[in-house]
């Protein structure tokens, strides 16, 4: 009884009621033409409700308007639990993998909700275990680069002993060649004295 007689607009947010939209809504109920959608409402208590509502224009034997009948549902649960899981799905898209959906066991969708808190689980489960190969992976780059550094430098050291000791074997190779050659000038002078 409260709100017989009350225009509709009492229903619908300041902001909606006095715009175009909200004119053009009834503008075209006026036209005989019939609304069907999700709207938002506002309750007597001034909490948002969400319903599915049908707006069907009653006409005479003219054709002009002489009533409106609304058939609705309240599917404010519903909503919610669709902006919940909307809002996981932005978090997902951000990266955000520890984000959860939480509605009502008796909602419809819980089941939906509850596969999509399975399924960020199992991401971030994936997404751990690829953080921790990629550690292992950078780890082991780093030790082969360590080891590669030590056997180029062992590898450096060794071909300086190296040259070191092909001079050394230079060294002691024209010096046997200059004793050999010594020691046969000596020979040939020996002989040739002693002829």
């Amino acid at each position: 009884n409260d709100i017989v007689g009350v225009h509709h607009s009492i229903f619908v947010e300041p902001s909606y009621r006095e715009s175009a939209d909200y004119e053009q809504f009834w503008q075209a109920l006026r036209n005989g033409k019939h609304f069907k959608g999700q709207v938002l409402r506002v309750a007597k208590s001034g909490a948002h409700v969400w319903i599915q509502a049908t707006y069907s224009p009653i006409l005479d034997e003219n054709g002009t308007v002489i009533k409106i009948i609304k058939l609705a549902t309240d599917i404010s649960a519903r909503r919610f639990a669709m902006d919940q899981i909307s809002d996981g799905l932005e978090a997902l898209i951000s990266g955000d993998l520890a984000h959860r959906v939480y509605i009502d066991p008796k909602n419809e969708l819980f089941d939906l909700a509850e596969g999509f808190n399975a399924s960020m689980e199992r991401l971030a489960s994936v997404f751990k275990v690829v953080g921790a190969v990629a550690i292992g992976l950078d780890e082991a780059a780093g030790e082969t680069e360590k080891r590669s550094g030590v056997t180029a430098e062992s590898s450096l050291r060794n071909a300086a002993t190296f040259e070191e000791t092909s001079a050394e074997v230079d060294m002691m190779t024209a010096s046997i060649k200059n004793s050999a050659q010594s020691a046969e000038e000596a020979t040939a002078g020996t002989l040739e004295n002693a002829r």
